[in-house]
Order: C-alpha cells, then sequence, then structure tokens
C-alpha cells in the first residue's frame, strides 16, 4: 500500500508563500522516515529540516505547491472563499497528482472530517480514488505528514531567503517576528504603503498598524 502525508507551511504569515507539500511511500517505509527525524517542521532547526528533506528526497516522492501572498489574498477577498479552501484545493491537487491508496492530510479545520471531506470531493473526477482522513495534527502523529511538513517548510524558507536577497532582511515572515514587522514598518514609512510581498487582506497587519 503507498502511503501519502500531506501539510503546509506558511499559513499564519505576514510575507511570502503558503507552502503545501506531499510526500508518498509505500507503508513499510514509514519507519525510515520517522528515523530520518522526519516530524513536525517547527520542532527542528533550519538545518536540521534541510538534512531531513535531502534525506526524504533520496527515497520517497514528494511534491510541492507554493501560493504567492497575491493567490493567499485573493482568496481571503473571494465570497465564500478563506484559506481552509485554498489550501483543500492544494491539498486535492498533490494527491491527484500521486494517486496514494491513502492520504492522511494535517487538517487546519476544528472539524477535521469536514475538511477530509470538502478535499475529498475535489479530487472527484480527478481519476484518482484515494482514501483521504484529516486530522488534527498529523505531522505529530505520522512520519509521512511529519515528512510534508518538513518538504514544505523548507520550500517556504527557500521562497523567503529568495524575498530577502531582493528586499533586505524581512525576518521569518511570521507577525511574531519582530524583524518581519520593522521590515514592513520602514518600507511604510518611507514609501506610504506596504511592500508588494505582503499579504495585504491579512488582519495582523492593519491590527499592527492601526
Amino acid at each position: 500500500m503507498r502511503v501519502a502525508g500531506l501539510d503546509e507551511a506558511g499559513r499564519g504569515s505576514l510575507v511570502g508563500p503558503l507552502a503545501v507539500a506531499i510526500v508518498a511511500v509505500r507503508d513499510r517505509d514509514q519507519l525510515a522516515l520517522r528515523e530520518l527525524g522526519a516530524r513536525d517542521s517547527k520542532t527542528l532547526s533550519p538545518g536540521a529540516r534541510r538534512r531531513i528533506a535531502a534525506a526524504i528526497s533520496g527515497f520517497a516522492y514528494h511534491g510541492t505547491v507554493l501560493a504567492p501572498h497575491w493567490t493567499v489574498d485573493a482568496s481571503t477577498r473571494a465570497r465564500g472563499g478563506n484559506l481552509n479552501s485554498l489550501e483543500a484545493a492544494a491539498f486535492a491537487k498533490l494527491i491527484a497528482g500521486t494517486c496514494p491508496d491513502l492520504a492522511i492530510v494535517d487538517s487546519p479545520d476544528p472539524r477535521p472530517g469536514r475538511f477530509g471531506a470538502l478535499v475529498t470531493s475535489l479530487t472527484e473526477g480527478m481519476n484518482c480514488g484515494a482514501r483521504i482522513i484529516a486530522l488534527h495534527h498529523a505531522d505529530e502523529r505520522y512520519a509521512v505528514v511529519g515528512a510534508a511538513s518538513v518538504i514544505a517548510k523548507v520550500a517556504r524558507d527557500e521562497g523567503i531567503a529568495i524575498y530577502s536577497s531582493r528586499y533586505g532582511d524581512i525576518g521569518s515572515g511570521y507577525p511574531h517576528d519582530a524583524r518581519t514587522l520593522k521590515f514592513v514598518d520602514a518600507w511604510m514609512d518611507r514609501w506610504d504603503d506596504y511592500p508588494y510581498i505582503v499579504r495585504r487582506e491579512w488582519a495582523t497587519l492593519r491590527g499592527h498598524r492601526s
């Protein structure tokens, strides 16, 4: 049986993309992922994430979807749209492209069953009959989801590094990061506008500047 794990990185960020990733392995290879140290990426240092991601790439299939800041903003503005629906669509795309027997998804919805049903509905008609299970904290419970968390975070970190090379030190991109807030404030003070790379629809941005 082929098992896939899916997770995201950057959901709550103020700057930069939302990264969604899938890792797929044979069921018996999940133990190997755990031995590599694949787990919730937030518990790992940047260097450890890069090392584990490189090791995952050596024997497991993986894929990533990057939703840039303007796509996140558009999803937020859309009538009836939200970040959960954007994330579900990205998960469905990755699942359909991989077509595992089982896909375990880290759910952002307080009702995981509802999120799982949404992802399942989005994969209908894509010639993929994967069984989809959505769970809270799946990256802590399943190594294959932890592996996806690592791949997603490394992809997002690379995106942030590219922005930093163009715009200067933007920090991690999260609203709790003083360097990120300093970057936003300095840009606003100089140009009387938000930086192009921020999520303008984020309440944390408006609240910070109010």
